[in-house]
C-alpha cells in the first residue's frame, strides 16, 4: 500500500481534511429533518417551530419519553453531548440515562448542537425521544426545548450550527431534500454575533431536492449562528436540510 505525502494531501484538500491533516483546519457536516413543516417558517429540527437558543449558559437537565432508556433498559444507556461553554468553546460530556427521570449535566451551555447514543440495551437503539433542555418534565419532556433525538435515530438531527471561539467558518455546500408534492421554501439564515438572523441562501423545491455548491465560499466569524429553516404550500412538508463548514483556526 502506497504511501500517501503531504504533497498528496495538499492537492486533495477534502481528503487531508478528514484524515486530520491540517491541524488549523476542522469540519462540520451539519444535518437535520423536519416531518411536518407547516406554513410558516420552522427550523429544520424535530421538535418544530423555530428553535430558541439559550439566552446564557446554563446546566442542562436530559431525559427521556420512555422508562426502557435508562441505564440497565433495554433502550439508550448513555449518551454524548457536544455544545460550547458562555466562551463559544466546544465542550462534551457524557450522560448516564435515567428513563423519563431528569440527569444533570456537569457543564453549563450555551449551545447544544449535538447529542449521540454511545450505548444501549438489547434493542441496539433510543426507545424514546431523548431531550436535553431546562424546566420541570412532563411524561420525560422538559418544559423548553435545546435539542432531542427522534426514536430509532441514536443522534439528533438538527440544521443548526454556532462557529467557534477563535475560528472562521467557510459555509461551502447546502442540501435541502422534500419528500411530498407540494412547494416547499427553504432558506438558510445566519446571525453574528449581536445581530439578528439575515437570510444566506434560498430555494423552492417540490418532491426533490436542490444542492447548493458554493465555488466561493460563504464566510462566517465567530460566534456566529447558522440554521436552516423551511415552510410548505398547506403544512405538512418533510423537509431536511445539511450543509457543509470548514472551520479555520485565526492566527
Amino acid at each position: 500500500m502506497s504511501v500517501r505525502t503531504r504533497e498528496y494531501y495538499l492537492s486533495e484538500p477534502i481528503v487531508g481534511l478528514g484524515a486530520g491533516f491540517f491541524d488549523s483546519i476542522a469540519h462540520q457536516n451539519k444535518f437535520g429533518h423536519n416531518g411536518d413543516v407547516g406554513a410558516t417558517v420552522e427550523t429544520i429540527w424535530g421538535e418544530g417551530g423555530i428553535y430558541v437558543y439559550p439566552a446564557a449558559a446554563t446546566i442542562m437537565q436530559v431525559s427521556s419519553s420512555d422508562v426502557d432508556d435508562t441505564a440497565a433498559g433495554s433502550g439508550a444507556q448513555t449518551i454524548n453531548i457536544l455544545g460550547m461553554d458562555s466562551n463559544y468553546v466546544e465542550q462534551t460530556e457524557d450522560i448516564i440515562l435515567n428513563g423519563q427521570s431528569q440527569v444533570a449535566t456537569v457543564n453549563s451551555y450555551l449551545r447544544v448542537y449535538r447529542m449521540k447514543v454511545l450505548t444501549a440495551g438489547a434493542s441496539l437503539w433510543n426507545e424514546g425521544i431523548i431531550y436535553i433542555g431546562t424546566g420541570a418534565p412532563t411524561a420525560g419532556k422538559p418544559s423548553t426545548v435545546y435539542g432531542l433525538i427522534e426514536p430509532f435515530k441514536n443522534q439528533t438531527l438538527m440544521a443548526l450550527y454556532t462557529i467557534p471561539d477563535k475560528f472562521r467558518g467557510y459555509v461551502v455546500q447546502t442540501l435541502f431534500t422534500s419528500s411530498v408534492a407540494k412547494q416547499v421554501e427553504a432558506e438558510l439564515y445566519v446571525r453574528p454575533e449581536g445581530g439578528v438572523f439575515n437570510i444566506a441562501e434560498y430555494t423552492s423545491l417540490i418532491s426533490g431536492d436542490v444542492r447548493m455548491p458554493h465555488k466561493v465560499a460563504s464566510i462566517c466569524e465567530p460566534h456566529t449562528d447558522i440554521e436552516a429553516r423551511a415552510s410548505a404550500g398547506g403544512a405538512g412538508g418533510d423537509v431536511s436540510c445539511q450543509f457543509e463548514v470548514v472551520l479555520v483556526r485565526l492566527p
